[in-house]
């Protein structure tokens, strides 16, 4: 689910794991996203996520200093 963005002004990584949420949750996928963010402390390994700006999808963004193998405990949660 994580994955390197395709284009750097979105941030190095996004994970896309809200949109199969939505029929678990019953919660749009910007709202899931949302939550995820705002539980998701990765502070000792990079920047916070964000949500993309005006994304229905829900689109978590992550910074170009993240370490995905340093984030696959975080990552596991999501």
């Amino acid at each position: 689910m994580l994955r390197p963005t395709q284009d750097a002004k979105f941030g190095g990584f996004q994970a896309n794991c809200a949109m199969p949420l939505k029929a678990v949750l019953d919660k749009p996928p910007r709202e899931i996203a949302e939550l995820i963010v705002s539980k998701w402390d990765v502070a000792d390994l990079c920047e916070p996520p964000t949500v993309a700006p005006k994304a229905s999808a829900g689109s978590i963004w992550l910074p170009p200093t993240a370490s995905p193998p340093a984030l696959r405990p975080a990552h596991a949660a999501c």
